[in-house]
């Protein structure tokens, strides 16, 4: 059985889902003494995501020596492109462009990092049902799937789609 531990937290996932004893190990122990701040890492290093999508970013902070420093998410300053989307001060990236890519970019202290988003385009959606007869009771359900640039099918939120009716007589949306 092997175990890795990695200041005092386990990082591997066991084979059988639960820790096992370890008869032995091997430790790398550091002497690296605590140390001013260094530099941050923004995570992941790089996502993929869809129109619409949202995905949350997190900041670590390192010190001189590399070992873990504390940093205060109030004070670090995310910003993209605006034509790839909008992110917020707790690093909430909302994707708003169908497609591109593009950095995400987290300050703290004068030390930047940078993650790379790629945004996959939507090529076409498909409604369905395509048509349906109903009565002022029943409501009609529709889903909705997109095309990606990659030939993939994906189920996209209606809520996340603006929905027109060419005729207010039928009903409403």
């Amino acid at each position: 059985s092997t175990t890795f531990v990695l200041r005092n937290e386990i990082k591997n996932y066991p084979s059988d889902g639960s820790e096992r004893p370890v008869a032995n190990a091997v430790l790398a122990i550091s002497s690296a003494p605590k140390g001013d701040f260094g530099t941050i890492q923004i995570e992941p290093d790089n996502i993929e995501l869809y129109f619409n999508n949202t995905f949350q970013f997190t900041v670590s902070g390192w010190d001189q020596y590399f070992n873990p420093y504390p940093v205060t998410l109030s004070q670090v300053q995310f910003w993209v492109d605006s034509s790839l989307g909008a992110i917020d001060q707790n690093g909430l990236f909302k994707a708003t462009s169908n497609g591109g890519s593009g950095y995400v970019y987290a300050t703290y202290q004068g030390q930047t990092d940078s993650a790379f988003v790629r945004i996959k385009a939507i090529k076409a959606i498909d409604l369905e049902p395509e048509f349906a007869v109903t009565d002022s009771l029943q409501p009609v359900e529709l889903s909705i799937q997109g095309l990606v640039e990659t030939g993939e099918w994906i189920k996209i939120s209606a809520g996340s789609l603006d929905w027109q009716l060419t005729n207010s007589d039928v009903g409403y949306i």
